[in-house]
């Protein structure tokens, strides 16, 4: 889960840990790579980036959609915060994006990720909106 998105101008590079943890995770690179690529693609989103995530992602690709999610609602003036029980709007997001930032492959084990997100989004507010968002392919 996105639990933190803040631009850091003095990083060299874009970085992402777990809420507490200063060490990177092996995402990193690809991360700091996206930013460039949705800097570049959209032009709002410039500078570095400390995103910090409530667990570790070690590989794949299917935090590429949510991440580029949180960025852009950041851009369009939404509050991130790490507690599902204080969000309006609670978006479960998975996917792939490609150069062009469009939802690219397949989101794939979606109903394990949703069964995994259960417990998670049973916290939510009985008024909370829950969005969910997936890459081509996971419907």
């Amino acid at each position: 889960m996105v639990c933190g998105l803040e631009r850091k101008p003095r990083l060299p590079r874009s970085k992402v840990t777990r809420v507490g943890d200063f060490r990177a995770f092996p995402i990193e690179q690809d991360y700091h790579r996206l930013v460039e690529g949705a800097d570049a693609a959209l032009g709002d989103m410039g500078g570095n980036w400390h995103l910090t995530l409530s667990d570790r992602v070690e590989t794949g690709r299917s935090w590429e959609l949510p991440v580029l999610t949180a960025h852009r609602a950041l851009a369009h003036g939404a509050v991130l915060t790490g507690e599902v029980a204080e969000a309006d709007v609670v978006l479960l997001a998975t996917g792939a994006v490609d150069g062009a930032l469009d939802p690219s492959g397949e989101a794939r084990f979606v109903a394990q990720k949703l069964e995994h997100a259960a417990p998670l989004l049973a916290r939510a507010r009985a008024d909370a909106r829950v969005l969910l968002v997936l890459g081509t392919g996971g419907a």
